[in-house]
């Protein structure tokens, strides 16, 4: 017996197996890709013969030129994929995405220049992949998604219940995926983020929905914050055995009065490795020497982008640096400095969800010295006004 096809498998799916129904799916694909790539001509593909359909299903004849094209982009998967065998694991397919829902996808690259939205799974049923590139620090990283058409409520976009089976699929795995909310077919273009496993608590009750709270919106905070928390944490999980190792040899470091172990001895390395172990040496290095008489202490950091500052949103030893530079100054009368020096061309060379980290990380310094803890001292001009704003707010 000859095991199914792919596009068999997803025409059995999604209902459109009849002949009558596929052709009118198809000549609305068709309409839809001449839109998309700007080709009129794409827009002629709007029927096979029943012959055709057959073969196309058995997988003995395969679409070609025009027809091929649009085939493509109406189920995502390549012509040979679709005339290839299904799987033979149990296969859950995800709901067609609403044009819009499409298009608000591309947008994202657009905005966010390190972003690389893959929404066709190039595995049928897993998802698709969103590549989130670094800049200067980071080393870039890729998670799984999956995009689902979601309604408006008050406080929270809903994924409905036709998507919940494909949702408890897609869930199932522990490992790290995202959900993304697209109103698309509601006319909006906002997207809204949701980690899988949230959605798989929610999962778990007998819901008839999957609420994404509005925050959770894909503007330009939200991004930074998945940008970096992603780029870190992926970063530091690929580098734990060595980090593990070298950790154990810097206390010939740590003893000696000044410290100046080259970068080149740790090559194993990523960037972002090298930077927390760099921030666990600096840490444990001030709390072993500092001493504090009657002057508050003083210390300069050299982050000028939203990536070093995000060590500082993100990283339990820099936390750790600024409660210990409070705590030991707590009897005095001045409160302990943070110098930052950013100059003009790090703000105009940074997009503006990179600089929000930055001021993020301006803003909790501002939040401690209000309660004893750190000052903001040193910033050029072209931040100050900035700065300022976010500390009143």
């Amino acid at each position: 017996m000859r095991h199914p096809t792919l596009l068999d498998a997803i025409l059995h799916k999604r209902g459109w197996r009849r002949y009558e129904v596929f052709v009118t799916q198809l000549a609305n694909a068709g309409a839809r890709a001449a839109k998309h790539y700007e080709n009129p001509r794409l827009a002629r593909v709007k029927s096979v013969t029943r012959t055709t359909f057959g073969r196309w299903c058995a997988g003995t004849q395969e679409p070609r030129g025009d027809a091929a094209t649009v085939v493509e982009f109406w189920l995502g998967h390549t012509v040979k994929e679709l005339l290839g065998p299904a799987p033979e694991r149990e296969l859950v397919l995800a709901r067609s995405l609403h044009d819009a829902s499409l298009a608000a996808a591309h947008r994202l690259d657009i905005r966010f220049d390190t972003s690389f939205l893959s929404i066709a799974a190039p595995v049928p049923g897993t998802g698709g992949v969103w590549h989130m590139d670094g800049l200067r620090i980071l080393d870039g990283t890729s998670v799984a998604v999956q995009m689902y058409e979601a309604a408006l409520q008050p406080g929270s976009v809903v994924i409905g219940p036709e998507d919940l089976e494909h949702l408890r699929y897609f869930t199932r795995s522990t490992r790290r995926a995202l959900l993304l909310g697209s109103l698309g077919a509601q006319g909006a273009d906002d997207l809204y983020a949701l980690d899988a496993a949230h959605a798989r608590r929610q999962l778990a009750m007998p819901v008839q929905r999957l609420s994404i709270p509005m925050p959770y919106r894909l503007d330009e905070l939200t991004y930074a914050l998945l940008w970096a928390c992603l780029n870190l944490d992926d970063s530091l999980l690929a580098d734990d055995g060595t980090l593990h190792i070298e950790q154990q040899r810097l206390d010939f470091h740590l003893d000696q009065g000044r410290s100046a172990a080259a970068r080149t001895a740790y090559s194993d390395l990523s960037q972002v490795g090298s930077l927390w172990l760099g921030s666990h040496a600096c840490a444990a290095f001030v709390e072993r020497h500092l001493k504090v008489d009657d002057v508050s202490p003083v210390m300069w950091s050299r982050a000028q982008f939203g990536e070093q500052a995000a060590a500082w949103l993100l990283f339990r030893e820099r936390h750790g640096v600024l409660q210990f530079m409070r705590d030991r100054s707590s009897r005095l009368e001045n409160t302990p400095g943070c110098a930052l020096c950013v100059p003009e061309s790090a703000v105009h060379g940074s997009e503006p969800y990179e600089r929000l980290l930055l001021l993020l990380m301006v803003a909790l310094t501002s939040i401690r010295q209000r309660c004893g803890g750190v000052a903001v001292v040193g910033w050029l001009p072209v931040m100050s006004r900035a700065v300022a704003g976010w500390a009143v707010a």
